[in-house]
């Protein structure tokens, strides 16, 4: 997580030098800050819950684990229903444009056991 952190911190600088960020593009850019903010604010808490043990205070109080866990995850994730990146971000102009994430090959795998298939993988080329 501090990596992912650290990159977010090394993309945003070197995005700032080429070029503004859109309107759309910054509040994707704010959601994922608030939603990493958020993981770290849990992980704090859970790493002072168990270095107390089982019966400290932070662990036998209810308002505590659903204020400092719950809550986390909920704003974590639940920033990502009001901020969509898959609507937010751009899209490819036309179908010569190879800028987007597209998958361009195709390989078909499967796996068998005892004859019967228990997973099959299709990409096209």
């Amino acid at each position: 997580m501090t990596l992912f952190a650290l990159l977010l911190v090394d993309f945003l600088r070197r995005s700032r030098r080429v070029t503004v960020l859109s309107r759309s593009r910054a509040r994707v850019v704010v959601a994922v800050c608030l939603s990493v903010t958020t993981i770290y604010i849990r992980s704090s808490y859970q790493t002072i819950e168990v270095a107390r043990g089982w019966k400290g205070c932070l662990i036998i109080r209810e308002r505590y684990f659903i204020a400092l866990d719950a809550a986390m995850r909920i704003i974590a994730v639940g920033v990502y229903n009001l901020v969509d990146s898959i609507v937010l971000l751009p899209k490819r102009s036309n179908d010569n444009d190879t800028s987007g994430p597209v998958m361009e090959h195709s390989v078909q795998m499967s796996w068998k056991s005892n004859g019967k298939s228990l997973c099959t993988y299709r990409k096209e080329e």
